[in-house]
């Protein structure tokens, strides 16, 4: 048994969506979608494949369209889709650019319950009729995504998680504190 310990890393982000959706050569109606849009997936970045999406990327998407509570696009073409398909244990969403118009709040209630409702999913599952515990792959599952938020001064900054899933309500905690203005903040620079 492994014991995985959480990896929150916080740091600048400087490329724009503009940026991302020029790199990713989208035609004019799909950049006109992603810019209407509150959320829009981008590729993970993986080393051999830097335009693929995470495995958990496409489901997410389908997720937030299916609740219609975030209007969410993916910046590629159905054409140039790829994913990298995971075997372990892992709900990896990939890098999520949260655009300004919505708050850190509402998309960490949309994603936060994403990851509950897949969590339920990997409950739900029976253990083995030849095993008295669940076996070592059956474990706790990890999580892994990163998302880029517009914070209170208007700067974008990355969120990256890897880590057990049991252990991103911190990270919720830390996207709603940092695209929260601070009140007193505000005061003292009046």
């Amino acid at each position: 048994m492994t014991d995985k310990k959480a990896n929150l890393m916080i740091r600048e982000y400087t490329r724009t969506l503009d940026e991302w959706i020029e790199a990713m050569q989208l035609p004019s109606g799909l950049r006109s979608q992603m810019k209407e849009a509150q959320i829009v997936l981008l590729p993970a970045g993986y080393c051999n494949c830097p335009e693929a999406f995470a495995h958990d990327a496409l489901d997410f998407l389908n997720y937030c369209q299916q609740t219609n509570r975030l209007k969410a696009e993916i910046c590629c073409t159905d054409d140039n889709f790829s994913q990298i398909e995971m075997c372990s244990v892992k709900i990896s969403i990939g890098r999520i650019f949260a655009l300004s118009t919505v708050t850190g709040t509402i998309f960490w209630n949309v994603f936060s319950c994403y990851i509950y409702d897949k969590l339920k999913e990997y409950a739900e599952q029976p253990v083995p009729a030849a095993e008295t515990e669940k076996p070592e792959y059956m474990e706790e599952p990890e999580c892994s995504f990163s998302i880029i938020i517009t914070d209170a001064e208007g700067k974008h900054i990355e969120v990256e998680y890897d880590g057990p899933a049991s252990e991103i309500e911190q990270v919720g905690k830390t996207i709603i504190q940092l695209t929260t203005a601070d009140e007193s903040r505000k005061d003292s620079q009046n």
